[in-house]
This record gives structure tokens, C-alpha cells and sequence, in this order.
């Protein structure tokens, strides 16, 4: 058996020479003439960055908006109606536009500024010449803490320098939910006390010219009705001093709301309301 030769020292540069040029040949593929290979068909392609998650494009109507990569997984829609309790507002965000409506003073429309999902809130800004006013909606459930309905959404709102105030959301295109016991096909209308019911003016030369005015109201076993609105009694809750606070639906105007009422006869007979933002109102009972 030959002796075995000693080791030979090689530089350390040969080595990595050596050592570049075997990657570099396994490295290489068999190019057609224009250049591609196996695992990149288009040899005139820009280099692969890191990989990304393409992002689905917040929809015009209003449909829901993934979040970020990272984030809440949660979707928020853009299009919501937010709805609150003392004080009564709601604020319909469709369209580019939040209109806010309630008791005690002509709806709002507003042009939305900015509409950002972040930290899983979808935060709502817009403004009119009367100023501003924020809705905030997170997905998580929420149960109405006057008539019990149950909402997808929780809300808040700021009006002005008003806020934020607590509520319930739902997106825009989903009708008002049902309160607890109500029928399937339908809401269910409630029962307003008879002491209530009547039409009422503001004095007693408008009950005799019902024309000459137009804040005469109209109370039925289950609606009030206003000039140009008319509510559905949804909830009635009657204190032992006679007082009933009552939920109504509203609609008039091309609009729908929800608000709510607190109604009692005083000691003259007259009727009192007393609405959102400690809003209040004396009619008179006119006959027939």
C-alpha cells in the first residue's frame, strides 16, 4: 500500500474562488434562447420583492372592508346607521354623506371627511357649516339598553363638542332589529295609555284652526304624529306617576330614525313631552 501523502496547505483564497464558482454552477439552469428558466418563465421580469397580501378594495356600497394584515380580522362596514339613548340621535353614514336625525331639531347632512379602520374602530368624521360631528363602530355586539333589541354593532357618537356618546350600530342596509318576543313576521306595535291619546296644540286658537299651525301632534293607541313625521310606538314603559317613556320608529321626509319620548298629562290636562337634550314641549287638548 502507497504511503499516504501529507495534507497541502491551499490558500484560503482558492478556496472560496473554489467554492463561489461550484454555487454558481448549481445555480444555473438551462435558458432557451429568450433567457427564462424553469422557475422563472419570464427572464424579463422585475425581481420578486417580499411577499405581500393583496387587499380587497373598499367597495362603494358600503360593503365590508377587511382589515390590514396584522390587524383586526373583524369586518366593519362603511355604510352603518349608529343609534343613541339620552341623547336620542341617529347618524345614517352612506353614500359620502352622514345624516344625523333626532328630536328638537331639523336633520343634518353632513359631508364625510375621512372614514379609517384602526385598531378595530372604523372612525367616521364629517362636517357641515354647523360643525362636526364622529361616529366610531366596532364589531361587537350590543344589546339596546331601553327596548333590548340586539345590534351587531356597538357605536358612539360626538356631536360637536357633545360625546361621545354610547349607542348600537347596524350596517345601513339591515332593517332595525326586533326587540325580545317580538312576532317573526313582523314588529310588533305598542300600546300607548288612552290618557295620552288626542289631538294636541299649542293653544286653544289652534285647536280651532288646525290649519294655522303646524306643531299640532296626534296621538292613536300606537303612533304620535307630528307635521311631516310619524312614529310607531316600539316600547312603553309607564311609572307609577303616570309618566310613559316610550320608543318610537320614526319616519317622514324620505328619512327613518329612532328616538324617544317621556309623555304624562300634568295637573291642567295638558300634555308634556320631553325629548332628546332635555327638550320639551306643552300642548293642550283640542276636542275631537
Amino acid at each position: 500500500m502507497p504511503p499516504i501523502p501529507p495534507f497541502r496547505r491551499v490558500p484560503v483564497a482558492v478556496l472560496a474562488a473554489a467554492l463561489v464558482a461550484a454555487l454558481a454552477a448549481c445555480g444555473s439552469g438551462t435558458s432557451d434562447p429568450a433567457g427564462a428558466t424553469p422557475d422563472r418563465p419570464d427572464a424579463d421580469a422585475e425581481p420578486l420583492g417580499p411577499a405581500t397580501v393583496p387587499m380587497p378594495a373598499t367597495r362603494a356600497d358600503g360593503g365590508a372592508e377587511r382589515a390590514p394584515p396584522g390587524g383586526d380580522a373583524v369586518p366593519v362596514p362603511e355604510a352603518v346607521i349608529v343609534s343613541t339613548n339620552e341623547p336620542f340621535y341617529q347618524a345614517r353614514v352612506e353614500g359620502g354623506t352622514l345624516v344625523l336625525t333626532g328630536v328638537g331639531f331639523e336633520a343634518r347632512t353632513l359631508s364625510i371627511e375621512s372614514s379609517d379602520f384602526a385598531g378595530g374602530m372604523r372612525m367616521i368624521r364629517a362636517r357641515d357649516a354647523e360643525g362636526t360631528v364622529e361616529a366610531g363602530v366596532r364589531a361587537v355586539e350590543c344589546e339596546d339598553d331601553m327596548s333590548g333589541a340586539e345590534f351587531p354593532l356597538t357605536g358612539t357618537l360626538t356631536v360637536g363638542d357633545s360625546g361621545p356618546h354610547r349607542g348600537c350600530a347596524r350596517p345601513a342596509d339591515m332593517p332595525p332589529p326586533r326587540e325580545p318576543g317580538m312576532a317573526h313576521h313582523g314588529q310588533a306595535r305598542a300600546s300607548l295609555p288612552p290618557a295620552l291619546q288626542g289631538r294636541w296644540a299649542p293653544d286653544a286658537e289652534a285647536c280651532r284652526d288646525p290649519a294655522s299651525t303646524i306643531e299640532g301632534i296626534r296621538v292613536t293607541s300606537d303612533e304620535i304624529r307630528f307635521h311631516e313625521s310619524t312614529g310607531v310606538a316600539r316600547h312603553v314603559e309607564t311609572d307609577a306617576e303616570g309618566a310613559s317613556r316610550v320608543r318610537f320608529d320614526f319616519e317622514g321626509e324620505g328619512e327613518r330614525w329612532e328616538a324617544a319620548y317621556t309623555l304624562r298629562i300634568d295637573e291642567n290636562g295638558a300634555l308634556q313631552l320631553m325629548g332628546p337634550d332635555d327638550t320639551a314641549w306643552v300642548r293642550v287638548r283640542c276636542e275631537g
